[in-house]
């Protein structure tokens, strides 16, 4: 019994292996206030050296903000090269206080990969006040208030 239960361990922490593995890593999530732009480069879209490009299968909606090159507006269908990845700027519409995503698909040796989403978080940039809760302290932290 002891045995069975060792080697499910082990099936299961080479298959959990394999998971993170294989899983494509998503983007970091790129944050923006709403008064700037974001500018950005080859190497948000892929740390390879084999990047030709990329094609777009999603954008944010225009009422919360546009990927552009120049003053073309990048839509979804559209494929970039990788060259025009660095003029490649996020530029928020919205007022702030906005989630949405970029997906794409890298292509790599002349073969489109698996999609990639990268989460884009717009700022409104407003400062609110600091806001107290109130928590219950046990013996412990109470004592090591006292000594600071």
């Amino acid at each position: 019994m002891k045995h069975r239960i060792c080697s499910l361990r082990a099936t299961l922490a080479a298959a959990l292996v394999l998971v993170i593995l294989f899983v494509p890593a998503l983007a970091a999530e790129i944050t923006v206030d709403y008064t700037s732009e974001y500018q950005f480069s080859a190497a948000d879209f892929s740390s390879s050296d084999g990047l030709e490009g990329i094609y777009i299968s999603s954008v944010p909606p225009a009422y919360q903000a546009e990927l552009c090159i120049g003053s073309r507006v990048i839509r979804r269908g559209d494929i970039l090269p990788a060259a025009a990845l660095d003029n490649m700027k996020l530029r928020p519409v919205c007022l702030g206080n906005a989630d949405c995503e970029l997906v794409y698909c890298p292509i790599e040796n002349g073969t489109l990969t698996d999609a990639v989403t990268v989460s884009l978080r717009i700022l409104s940039g407003t400062n609110t006040a600091p806001v107290c809760e109130a928590q219950k302290l046990d013996k412990s932290q109470h004592l090591s208030l006292l000594h600071i």
